[in-house]
């Protein structure tokens, strides 16, 4: 049997443990045990209606160890994020992005559900969409559009956030180990001018995949608040990432990364047009790539999601420092708990 790299207690150092979940340590567990145990944790948890861990039952035991400590961990520390469902080896990614060579086949995708905010204004419960809408005779066009949109989805509760699918790598431990042998060329070799592709962080393969894709959906929690609560949090990663004295204001468009050019998601108030989002990126793309690496700059989205690893675990401690005032911000608009729970 292949020896996989793996933290089978999770990450304490970096409060990348599970809390209020016993993970088993033995050799002989069942990840079909624990992907059920997760599933019950959820729903003791107010997760998402429905709520699915996919895929761990084939997954080598050391990895569903890793993968589950993680996942509870970042749940316990965001728990207004709340899944629909975890594919830790999904196929479905797999058939979607089969015409790409494995190098290039993207390692996880998260999916989120902002279509779901006008759904949300109208309940406080965790219902599918078109209960909502049965509950509106006279809907209008905004809400009926967000139901089709969100049942096109799969979406059967309004207030989950969206799914997470991981690369079927994570299945077996010798396309695991297949697909570290393949990400572990040497920096030198691809990228000459020296910057990193990712942030450099002190996680494994899964869990930096994990923990990215998961930062995507705090992402879209924060956008759905609004500009007082995005504005507030993106003015402190912006303190940080580009190392500034203080929060830049909003309208100070070259600094304050809520204007970073986004396709995908709300537009920052000050984005401005095409030749401004160049100018944004030449101003302040360099020292994001610098600080984040090169794939932070792709938009700002992905600025985000690099963020969120760095905040946990980034190699670069001084960096993590300055990110404690983004985890605050977090906090301070409702999105980060103020405590989690004590170690069982």
């Amino acid at each position: 049997m292949e020896k996989v790299e793996a933290s089978t207690q999770g990450y304490p150092q970096f409060g990348l443990v599970a809390n209020s979940l016993r993970i088993p340590t033995r050799n002989d567990a069942s990840p079909a045990r624990l992907a059920r145990s997760v599933e019950a944790w959820e729903r003791s948890n107010d997760g998402a209606s429905g709520f699915q861990l996919r895929s761990m039952d084939r997954m080598p035991l050391e990895l569903a160890q890793e993968a589950a400590h993680v996942y509870v961990a970042l749940r316990e520390s965001f728990p207004t994020t709340a899944p629909s469902y975890i594919d830790l080896a999904s196929r479905p990614l797999s058939r979607w992005y089969d015409y790409l060579l494995p190098e290039n086949q993207p390692l996880a995708l998260a999916t989120t559900y902002e279509c779901v905010a006008p759904l949300r204004s109208l309940t406080d419960y965790r219902v599918p969409p078109r209960s909502v809408l049965d509950q509106q005779p006279f809907a209008s066009l905004e809400v009926q559009k967000a139901v089709s949109e969100a049942e096109s989805l799969g979406v059967n509760d309004v207030w989950s956030t969206g799914g997470i699918d991981l690369s079927t790598a994570f299945g077996s431990r010798s396309a695991y180990n297949a697909l570290l042998r393949m990400r572990n060329t040497p920096p030198s070799r691809r990228n000459p001018s020296g910057t990193t592709s990712a942030v450099q962080h002190h996680l494994n393969a899964l869990p930096y995949a994990l923990t990215h894709e998961f930062g995507h959906l705090v992402d879209a929690e924060l956008i759905l608040l609004g500009p007082s609560a995005y504005e507030l949090v993106y003015g402190e990663i912006s303190r940080a990432v580009l190392d500034l004295d203080r929060a830049p204001s909003v309208s100070q468009w070259g600094k304050h990364l809520i204007n970073y050019p986004t396709p995908l998601s709300r537009n920052g108030r000050h984005a401005g047009g095409t030749e401004r989002a160049k100018t944004i990126r030449a101003t302040s793309g360099a020292q994001v790539a610098s600080v984040l690496g090169r794939y932070a700059t792709t938009n700002r989205d992905e600025l985000f999601a690099e963020m969120f690893v760095a905040m946990f675990a980034a190699q670069d401690v001084a960096l993590r420092n300055r990110l404690k005032r983004v985890k605050a911000a977090l906090r301070d608009v409702g999105i980060a708990a103020n405590r989690r729970p004590n170690r069982k």
